[in-house]
């Protein structure tokens, strides 16, 4: 059936894999084979997160639902979470694993105690005006980052009362399409269809720099280097630039790294190279500094690549393709 979403263990050493014939596979990465299916929603699963222990998985489906499934005994923890009146698209835990946070096409935020199978004392966050396809948790886990298809607005939720940090962040002129939280949890950059990328002040809600200009069409994908000291990012044009996030400034670029739209973009561990995956059905991987090829694309892919990732040692890169594979790849020899 087709594949509608994936992602890694904390460890590395599995892969959940949520499908449009309402089941969740489970895989093993070492030796690529199918551990187990896990059989609960009724419709298309839409989005899956491991939690960060890599006990537990969290599920969202068109059917209304979030479930929480038990890794090792592969049963549900709790009977299917109730709460929201159209699909889920997307979910997430928090660092400690005690809170799962949820967006759907009904504009409503939900979080739900993972102990309890329940929804939080704070509830439901409501702000959006159109579906949430995104959220995400700081990384000490008292904020909530949300994008939504409502056109210009960046929602910021404290965990512990349900109510916005701060006023809504609003300065895009058009759909917000990429959002990435800084290392540190402090910032949010966030790109958009009016070819510009703002970087916000999690705490204030106020941008913390000029717009970053210089793409020539919708941004669509940022990525923070992993001390957050640059942000690179892909547009609908195939060109890539690094930006300095304190300054907004350009470092780097643009570099036309790809034919078409660029999907996902990656630095290294080290920040020495950035991989992107394209339209283009290519994996690519340049030095950071001068923005030339280190290598020859990565070809195999036969349909269009949407997401690439470096491993934590920097030796493997990983990609999702819309062919229905997923892809490994030496990063020294391609």
């Amino acid at each position: 059936s087709n594949v509608q979403c994936v992602a890694f263990s904390s460890e590395r050493d599995l892969i959940v894999v949520g499908l449009q014939d309402s089941t969740i596979q489970v895989w093993n990465t070492t030796a690529g084979q199918h551990i187990r299916t896990l059989r609960g929603h009724t419709d298309y699963v839409r989005t899956v997160a491991f939690s960060p222990d890599g006990k537990q998985i969290v599920s969202g489906s068109k059917d209304k639902t979030v479930c929480i499934w038990d890794v090792q005994s592969e049963k549900l923890v709790h009977p299917p979470l109730q709460g929201h009146t159209h699909g889920v698209l997307s979910v997430a835990f928090s660092p400690d694993s005690n809170w799962v946070v949820s967006g759907s096409a009904d504009g409503m935020i939900c979080l739900w105690d993972t102990t309890m199978g329940t929804l939080a004392p704070c509830t439901t966050f409501h702000g959006h005006s159109n579906m949430v396809i995104s959220v995400a948790f700081s990384g000490d886990g008292q904020y909530i980052v949300s994008g939504s298809w409502d056109g210009t607005i960046i929602h910021v939720w404290d965990i512990s009362n349900g109510e916005c940090l701060q006023e809504p962040l609003e300065g895009h002129t058009g759909d917000v399409t990429a959002l990435a939280f800084s290392p540190d949890g402090k910032r949010i950059a966030s790109g958009a269809r009016d070819h510009t990328i703002l970087l916000w002040d999690v705490e204030t809600g106020q941008t913390v720099c000029a717009p970053l200009e210089g793409h020539t069409n919708c941004v669509t994908c940022v990525a923070f280097l992993p001390n957050g000291a640059s942000l690179v990012s892909g547009d609908m044009d195939g060109f890539v630039r690094i930006w300095d996030s304190a300054t907004g400034q350009t470092i780097c670029g643009p570099w036309r790294r790809h034919d078409q739209w660029v999907h996902s973009v990656a630095f290294s561990p080290n920040g020495r190279c950035v991989a992107s995956g394209g339209m283009d059905r290519t994996v690519r991987v340049w030095d950071a500094v001068t923005g030339k090829p280190i290598r020859e694309s990565f070809r195999g892919h036969t349909s269009l690549v949407n997401t690439v990732a470096f491993s934590p040692d920097g030796q493997c890169i990983i990609s999702c393709s819309w062919d229905g594979t997923i892809r490994f790849w030496d990063a020294s020899t391609g």
